[in-house]
């Protein structure tokens, strides 16, 4: 069926397949923001709030730089910042409609803080208050939906992280990241047929399953982009789950009947995790065999960290695109979503 181009083309008229192969060209777009407002202050912590799609670029940057980056950074997905933001904490507001209620919400609430804020939407209200507000803006580029995005606005946290002296050289990290994963990722169009495309076949394997997908603390944040892709994009329930934290509940549970379950597990394996974490994944394995079902063990590509965080993210994009076609359904759209949006805007409590 996936190698079929006319069932593809009637089942994904939005070209989601396309839209996941161009995300390398995200990381070198450069997203053009005056950041003088923001120069010689003290910064330190900073926050990234935002919903779904629109947390993504924060917890990429998080799970990367964080055992790099000299101050913390936290990923807020409410409608309440910390009480702990002050005037020395840099917080990034992100919404790719511009429309989102709960990072609205925090937008007015952490305004009243007085700390250092940045806009980060391809338009709506949110755009408009940075205007008003003259708030530093990062303008994401339109993309096929805001889940698709997340590399542009991991770009615009390294542009500006990079320009105000918190980091250095993670612009040209992404670019030569973005370099590679072009080539990387090649063989999961959809004119490579199922035999010779790694996507297509994990897409397969995931079909009528509930699938979870597993990662340490560097690909955990894949992990977790899988599990919005697939939801979203196919349509299908899956969780994920983060190592060594796994061992320390789920691994247990996983020992109860009945012994076959209807899972697909998918284990996200980076050279960047420390040793034990492979380590814990095959004894793991090895204890629950017969109880968890063998997972596909994706051994994720790469020359450095950010690489392999970024092609498991990619294939994680096309396994769930293919997965939805699998399914019967438009990859695109979220219907749902926008019917609860609706019922909200109409039953409005504050």
């Amino acid at each position: 069926m996936l190698d079929d181009m006319s069932i593809l083309g009637e089942m994904d008229p939005a070209n989601m397949i396309g839209a996941a192969q161009d995300t390398p060209q995200q990381l070198e777009h450069n997203l053009d923001i005056d950041l003088g407002s923001l120069k010689d202050k003290t910064i330190n912590h900073i926050v990234f709030i935002g919903m779904g799609g629109s947390a993504l670029a924060g917890m990429l940057f998080e799970a990367w730089q964080r055992t790099h980056l000299k101050i913390p950074v936290t990923v807020i997905r409410d409608y309440e910042p910390p009480a702990w933001v002050d005037d020395k904490t840099l917080v990034i507001i992100s919404s790719y409609s511009g429309n989102t209620e709960e990072a609205l919400a925090a937008y007015a609430t952490v305004k009243e803080k007085g700390p250092l804020m940045v806009a980060m939407a391809h338009s709506g209200q949110l755009a408009d208050l940075a205007a008003k507000d003259k708030l530093p803006f990062f303008e994401i580029p339109s993309a096929a939906q805001p889940r698709m995005a997340a590399f542009y606005g991991l770009r615009a946290i390294c542009q500006l992280t990079d320009g105000l002296g918190l980091s250095e050289g993670l612009v040209g990290e992404l670019q030569t990241a973005g370099t590679s994963l072009k080539e990387s990722t090649s063989g999961w169009r959809k004119n490579v047929a199922t035999e010779h495309n790694y996507a297509k076949q994990l897409a397969n394997y995931c079909m009528g399953k509930i699938i979870e997908i597993h990662g340490g603390p560097l690909m955990a944040a894949a992990a977790y982009k899988w599990k919005i892709s697939i939801n979203e994009s196919a349509k299908n329930l899956a969780y994920f789950a983060e190592w060594p934290e796994f061992n320390h509940n789920e691994f247990i549970g996983w020992t109860s009947h009945p012994i076959e379950k209807p899972f697909a597990v998918i284990e996200l394996a980076s050279t960047f995790e420390r040793m034990r974490i492979r380590q814990r994944y095959e004894i793991s394995n090895r204890l629950l065999s017969g109880q968890m079902p063998q997972p596909a063990i994706v051994e994720c590509y790469g020359r450095s960290a950010i690489e392999q965080l970024l092609w498991a993210v990619s294939l994680g994009d096309h396994v769930s695109t293919y997965l939805g076609i699998l399914n019967g359904k438009n990859p695109a759209p979220v219907e749902i979503v926008e019917k609860l949006k609706d019922e909200l805007r109409h039953n409005d409590v504050g």
